[in-house]
């Protein structure tokens, strides 16, 4: 209601000013609206209209009522709330995890670290939140890979006298195997220092995707806001080219 009601004041004032440069007309201030005379009453108590000065009122008025300044701050104080928002989260939620990958090829066959991800044909197990002896947060998952039997690849998860035995990756067996194998899930000392090292390069990688969010929300906000503010300055009697 705020361009409304300073329309109707500087209209008001307008008539006003007009008026009074004209001396035959001067009946007309007295006999004006009550609409006109209390928007005229309302300027003269705020200090817009003293003394009758017409460009000292339209001036002020201008500046009383300025939505276009009081939306550039709400738009800051949302960035900056933005930006506070996630930084708090990365500092509570962004501890960063080491990822590893590993293949185990048969029943009590150690676990060996890989660069490359499962194959489809492989069961998968994982493991979260794990610590390396140093304290570095680590993410595993566990490729097991399928062997050839006479009813084709399965994934082995028994070994007897000398046999295996496999079951497709999906069955109960391979499931209650694998699920074994990522709780007992322990580290060589090579292992644990790779994950070691990995330590910083996982936690710039944390970083950037933090970055990146920030940055996405504020643009965001910034397009949202712009765009707001040309549709109300097109309903505005404001000079935008002022």
């Amino acid at each position: 209601m705020l361009v409304p009601v300073r329309f109707v004041t500087r209209l008001a004032i307008s008539a006003d000013c007009a008026v009074r440069q004209v001396p035959y007309l001067k009946w007309a201030r007295e006999d004006a609206s009550r609409l006109v005379r209390d928007c005229i009453r309302e300027a003269e108590s705020a200090g817009y209209y003293a003394g009758g000065n017409c460009q000292a009122a339209t001036q002020r008025i201008a500046m009383a009522v300025n939505i276009f300044e009081g939306g550039r701050r709400i738009s800051l104080a949302l960035m900056v709330l933005w930006a506070i928002f996630v930084g708090l989260v990365y500092l509570v939620e962004g501890d960063s995890a080491v990822d590893v990958r590993f293949e185990i090829v048969s029943p009590g066959a150690p676990p060996r670290r890989i660069d490359s991800d499962c194959q489809p044909s492989d069961a998968m197990e994982w493991v979260y939140g794990r610590k390396t002896n140093r304290g570095t947060r680590y993410h595993a998952t566990l490729c097991f890979r399928p062997m050839e039997f006479p009813s084709g690849k399965l994934i082995p998860y028994k070994a007897a006298n000398g046999l295996f035995y496999g079951d497709t990756r999906h069955s109960l067996e391979v499931s209650l195997y694998t699920k074994r194998v990522a709780d007992e899930l322990s580290l060589s000392a090579v292992d644990e220092q790779w994950i070691d090292n990995r330590k910083w390069v996982a936690r710039w990688k944390t970083a950037q995707l933090y970055a990146a969010v920030m940055s996405g929300g504020l643009l965001v906000i910034w397009l949202v806001s712009a765009g707001i503010g040309w549709i109300v300055r097109g309903f505005s009697d404001r000079d935008s080219s002022r």
